[in-house]
């Protein structure tokens, strides 16, 4: 006797990937169009105290750039120039240009500090300890200094280099993101917990701590995308992890009883179009997630009957999104190359295929 899944299947929303015109009909996808970074209603600063008054317009609108710079810093924890110029000036044709030119100014009032990335040329900047206190100022209680956040090895500041940079490109214009460094600072979307410090926003769910975020209000819920950047291979117990996430929450999305609904997870791979070797070196990082993926669903299905459990599982893993992106010296973000579906790789047929696309089965 067949045990249906009528009580445990969830309705689930639309996918953004579906809305931006990915085809989820077929293996490889057409990337989606970059999305205009807006600054949310919420994060639009109005003037520092004591700024503004009986001075000239060009003051004053020097004034909301240097505060709107200083915020997103607050935000992101350290930038480059071109993501400044990005975040606050979206629609320029001169965004880095004025992004460098009032970091510039923020550097000669020691509000900014630019340390220089590892192996590269490119500057990032951060607030000082006279920056954090002008947005305290403001009403910004929780601004620190991120001086500090630069010292570590080269593999972790790209990371949080793709990271933001993604949020950057493809965070839906109606959507509130929400960056790594903002996580770790628990001011994330997620509910509050009790910690040592007080009752703070969850770092993270499912024993997993988010990359990125970005919330979408729907009706009474916000649905929420949680984002991964996969750069190198993972620990065993990394990779278990991140497979409980995919199985566990996108089978039961609502997040610790809260508003919040897991709509989607973005999983982020990344080459490098000068160094070809490096996109076949993504398939055994996409081999062992699925892998892993299969051995979750068998294990939490195990009393179903084959067919329905494979229905099941396989609506619930068109949440999971699989992006290649391109990302070059600089570091610059050329674009995505590929893009699934984790309920299309479930198959040996759909594995075989995404093999062949990052040149995987050919000889070295």
């Amino acid at each position: 006797m067949r045990i249906k899944l009528d009580n445990l299947i969830y309705n689930r929303h639309p996918s953004k990937s579906a809305k931006q015109g990915v085809d989820k009909g077929s293996t490889e996808s057409h990337a989606p169009t970059p999305q205009a970074p807006k600054t949310p209603p919420e994060h639009t600063p109005a003037l520092l105290p004591g700024e503004g008054l009986s001075v000239p317009p060009g003051v004053v609108v020097g004034q909301q750039n240097e505060a709107r710079v200083l915020r997103v810093l607050h935000r992101f924890g350290w930038l480059t120039a071109r993501q400044v110029g990005q975040l606050v000036w979206p629609e320029g044709s001169q965004s880095l240009q004025m992004g460098r030119r009032v970091l510039r100014r923020l550097a000669d009032k020691r509000e900014v500090l630019a340390r220089q990335l590892p192996n590269t040329m490119t500057p990032a900047w951060v607030l000082t300890s006279r920056g954090a206190a002008r947005l305290r100022q403001a009403g910004i209680s929780d601004a620190q200094r991120g001086t500090d956040q630069l010292r570590s090895s080269d593999t972790t500041w790209r990371h949080r280099w793709i990271v933001n940079q993604y949020l950057i490109e493809y965070t839906p214009d109606d959507a509130r993101s929400y960056s790594e460094f903002e996580i770790l600072t628990y001011r994330s979307p997620l509910p509050n917990q009790t910690t040592r410090r007080g009752v703070l926003p969850m770092r993270s769910w499912l024993g997993k701590t988010p990359d990125a975020l970005w919330t979408e209000q729907h009706g009474t819920l916000r649905l929420l995308t949680w984002i991964e950047v996969e750069r190198t291979r993972k620990r065993s117990s990394d990779l278990g992890q991140l497979c409980e996430l995919i199985v566990s929450g996108t089978f039961n999305p609502i997040i610790a009883h809260s508003e919040l609904e897991l709509d989607e997870i973005h999983l982020v791979y990344v080459w490098d179009r000068q160094k070809p070797k490096t996109l076949a070196e993504i398939f055994p990082l996409i081999q062992a997630l699925v892998n892993g993926v299969r051995k979750r669903i068998a294990q939490r299905l195990d009393l179903y009957e084959r067919d329905v459990a494979d229905d099941f599982a396989s609506d619930q893993l068109g949440k999971v999104q699989l992006s290649v992106l391109d990302i070059g010296p600089g570091p610059v973000l050329r674009g995505i190359t590929y893009q699934w579906s984790l309920n299309e790789l479930m198959s040996a047929h759909g594995l075989n295929v995404v093999r062949s696309r990052l040149g995987a089965d050919k000889k070295s």
